[in-house]
């Protein structure tokens, strides 16, 4: 009988470097179905940490290096935050991709003109219609996206791809929710991401500078506790559960404000069409208040990761461990780029 092999492609690797914590997700594909093999989270070394561009680099690479006598295929795919991208969202008619490619570069020349230095461009068609494309269009520095890639290829692992993360939304949350409109909020510890997808597709993408750990802080300073705690009882909140209220409520409903100044400029540019869900993700999606105040703000209906059914994806967890749709939900999408 012949091997797997035959059946079988190479795994997939996605990893999502975030600001507290780095994840990873190892899938394989076999027979057609996917499966999650292994999946960690780890500190990142650099949180709260001051030194050279040269020294945080080396840092993180030495923390990735134990990532070798896990991974079987050491080829990764690797996400770049949405902070240090520039996102352009544009409509082309259809054509050859060569001539695609030369005609990216022309209309990007105002948007690459806001990077001071070297810079890396990739586009990817989010939409092929009869007539047109709808194209996403990603430029960043070529010193930030090193901060990403030197590291991983320092440890000797091999950044097959360099990825965003709106993409990797798209390829978990598209897959199995289909919603007209769908707004995704990923809240990582700086930063919170707002994806709007139509149909599973991206359409526009936006980059909050505010994330979970203001909020965590902000709970130790009120509470004269330390941040671990703080981090705890943002999370379950027990008999604090009115106080903790009393004290996030003002930085949560500014957040939601801002979220919601996005959809409204999403409505102005689709005329008028509305979000039909907003989809909690990252850490900070887990904040146990987030779904009350968001939908006071907007009124609209709220789901989280923990809601979605991967129908396609089988995980394999192992006594002790739970694979945390909210958490992974960006290392997934990262490692789906292979499959």
């Amino acid at each position: 009988m012949p091997g797997d092999s035959m059946f079988c492609s190479s795994d997939y690797i996605g990893l999502d470097i975030g600001n507290h914590n780095i994840k990873v997700v190892h899938l394989s594909k076999c027979r057609g179905r996917i499966k999650v093999k292994y999946f960690l989270s780890i500190p990142n070394p650099l949180k709260g940490k001051s030194g050279s561009r040269e020294e945080r680099r080396e840092v993180l690479a030495r923390t990735l290096a134990p990532l070798r006598g896990h991974l079987k295929n050491r080829k990764v795919i690797v996400g770049v935050p949405g902070d240090r991208v520039l996102f352009r969202n544009l409509h082309f008619p259809r054509m050859r991709l060569s001539e695609l490619k030369e005609v990216v570069y022309w209309e990007t020349r105002e948007l690459i003109g806001q990077l001071n230095g070297d810079y890396i461009l990739d586009f990817e068609v989010v939409e092929e219609n009869r007539d047109d494309y709808r194209v996403l269009i990603a430029a960043a520095l070529k010193e930030n996206v090193m901060d990403y890639f030197y590291p991983v290829e320092k440890a000797g692992l091999f950044p097959e791809a360099l990825d965003v993360y709106p993409l990797a939304i798209s390829r978990v949350v598209g897959s199995c929710l289909v919603r007209s409109n769908l707004a995704v909020v990923n809240i990582g510890a700086k930063r919170t991401d707002v994806t709007v997808l139509e149909g599973g597709r991206v359409y526009f993408n936006g980059c909050i500078p505010f994330g979970s750990e203001y909020m965590t802080k902000l709970i130790a300073r009120t509470f004269s506790v330390d941040e671990n705690t703080a981090e705890s009882i943002k999370i379950d909140p027990g008999n604090l559960r009115s106080p903790i209220m009393e004290c996030l409520y003002p930085a949560v409903q500014q957040l939601a404000i801002e979220v919601s100044r996005y959809l409204k400029f999403y409505a102005v540019q689709r005329k008028d069409q509305r979000i039909g869900a907003i989809l909690l993700a990252g850490g900070g999606g887990k904040l146990w208040c987030l779904q009350e105040v968001f939908g006071n703000v907007m009124n609209i209906e709220m789901l989280t990761a923990e809601d979605l059914d991967f129908p396609k994806i089988t995980v394999e967890e192992k006594k002790g461990e739970r694979f945390d749709k909210m958490e992974f939900l960006c290392a997934l999408g990262f490692a789906l780029r292979g499959v």
